[in-house]
C-alpha cells in the first residue's frame, strides 16, 4: 500500500502497510527494532515462538534467526522498522538492549509517540540534514527508554516444545561441522530423520537444510567482516567447495565475498520485514 523511507549512514527507518519487499532473509546482518501497528502476527525465533499483536516491539540481535508471519490480510500488515548496525557514540547501549532476542507487548505512550514523530518526520519540510539529525536524536531516546522502563518486561524464552529446542540447541553446537547430516542429529536425539525434519519445520517456517545453510552464510559474512579471507571463512563455515560458496554468498547477501567490508552501509543497501 506505502512504503516510506528515512536513513542516515547508520540508521533506516521505514513506515509501510502492505506486502513485504523482501523474503527468505530469516538473518541479517543489523539489528532490527520491529513495531507492529496494526493487527497480529506469528514471530518465530530461535528461542522465541508468540503471537503478537498491535502495539507489540520486538528487539532483534544481528545474526540471529526471526521471521514475522502476518495473521490477516497482507494489505493491511502495518510496522514501523529501525535498522542499524554500528552506530557512533551509542554502541554500548545498543549491546546492552540487544543481547538477545526479546519481545516487549503493549508498549507505552512515550515509546509509541517516539515512533510516530519518526513517521511524521518522512514528510516534514526540513533538509535532509535536519531529518538525520532528528532520526540519529529519536532513536537514542528510543534506546534509553528501551534500556529503563522494558528490559524486565521483556519476553526472552518461550518455545514450548522439547523436542524443536534441542534441535536448535544441537544445530547451534555443531553447524560448522562438515560432516552433519539430518541422520547424524536424528541418531543423536533419538528420533527418525523424517520425524525431526518435519517437527522442526513446522514450528520454524524453514527446512533444517536451509537453516544450518543460512546460519553458515550468517557466520562466513561476520568472519570476513572481521578479515578471515573469503577462502578461510568458507572453509571454516562447512563449506566444501569455494566456487558453491561464492554462488549462495552473492545470491543471499546481494555482493560478493571479496566486496563485504564495502557493503556495510544499509543507507546504500537497505533489507526490509
Amino acid at each position: 500500500m506505502f512504503a516510506e523511507y528515512l536513513s542516515t549512514s547508520e540508521i533506516v527507518f521505514k513506515h509501510a502497510l502492505g506486502c513485504r519487499d523482501l523474503y527468505g532473509k530469516e538473518f541479517h546482518v543489523f539489528n532490527e527494532l520491529f513495531f507492529l501497528i496494526k493487527d497480529k502476527a506469528k514471530f518465530t525465533s530461535e528461542r522465541i515462538i508468540q503471537e503478537i499483536h498491535a502495539n507489540s516491539l520486538v528487539i532483534i540481535p544481528k545474526h540471529q534467526y526471526h521471521q514475522f508471519d502476518h495473521i490477516g490480510p497482507e494489505e493491511s500488515y502495518y510496522r514501523f522498522v529501525l535498522q542499524f548496525d554500528v552506530v557512533d557514540g551509542l554502541n554500548e547501549i545498543i549491546s546492552e538492549v540487544f543481547d538477545n532476542v526479546k519481545i516487549i507487548q503493549d508498549v507505552g505512550p512515550q515509546m509509541m509517540l517516539l515512533f510516530k514523530r519518526l513517521g511524521s518526520l518522512i514528510n516534514e519540510a526540513k533538509s535532509q540534514m535536519d531529518k538525520e539529525i532528528l532520526l540519529r536524536a529519536i532513536f537514542t531516546e528510543i534506546l534509553m527508554d528501551l534500556k529503563y522502563n522494558y528490559m524486565n518486561k521483556a519476553i526472552t524464552e518461550q518455545i514450548t516444545d522439547r523436542t524443536v529446542a534441542d534441535i536448535i540447541s544441537y544445530i547451534n553446537h555443531n553447524f560448522l561441522r562438515k560432516n552433519l547430516t539430518i541422520g547424524l542429529m536424528a541418531e543423536h536425539l533419538n528420533f527418525s530423520e523424517t520425524y525431526i525434519s518435519h517437527k522442526f519445520k513446522d514450528a520454524m517456517h524453514i527446512s533444517i537444510y536451509k537453516y544450518i545453510l543460512k546460519k553458515r552464510l550468517i557466520h562466513a559474512h561476520q568472519l570476513i567482516s572481521e578479515g578471515v579471507s573469503a577462502t578461510e571463512a568458507a572453509y571454516l563455515c562447512g563449506f566444501e567447495e569455494y566456487s558453491g560458496f561464492y554462488r549462495i554468498y552473492k545470491k543471499y547477501f546481494g555482493y560478493s565475498p571479496s566486496k563485504t567490508n564495502k557493503s556495510k552501509s544499509l543507507a546504500c543497501k537497505p533489507e526490509y520485514s
